[in-house]
């Protein structure tokens, strides 16, 4: 019996969703910086490391963006948060972060059920 290649993707995106599930440990997104470029494109880290709140007048072509519910990836652009920090909040970068899930590998395994 040949088997439909459409079942098989279905079957493999719902098993991606319950793994993402799974590896959600309760962390608030909402409390993790990027650092941008003047259009809100995220940046490494290193660009914004010595870069406080400003306020001094000078004009810095990388800041820090705090929240927007989730880690960003370098090149995209931030939504969802603000150039300034909540008053109260600890923010952390996203290399900084420490996570429940796979562990350090990041790998998974499972048994196949066979063809």
């Amino acid at each position: 019996m040949k088997r439909s290649k459409k079942v098989d993707l279905t079957i493999v995106t719902l098993l991606a969703a319950s793994f993402t599930a799974a590896c959600n440990d309760g962390f608030d997104y909402n409390n993790i910086k990027h650092c941008v470029d003047e259009n809100g494109v995220v940046v490494p880290d290193a660009q914004c490391n010595g870069v406080g709140g400003g306020g001094n007048g000078t004009h810095v072509p990388f800041r820090w963006y705090y929240g927007g519910g989730r880690v960003f990836t370098p090149g995209t652009r931030v939504t969802g948060g603000s150039y300034v920090p909540s008053s109260g909040h600890t923010y952390s970068t996203p290399s900084t972060v420490t996570r429940g899930g796979f562990g350090s590998t990041g790998r998974s395994s499972f048994a196949s059920a066979g063809e």
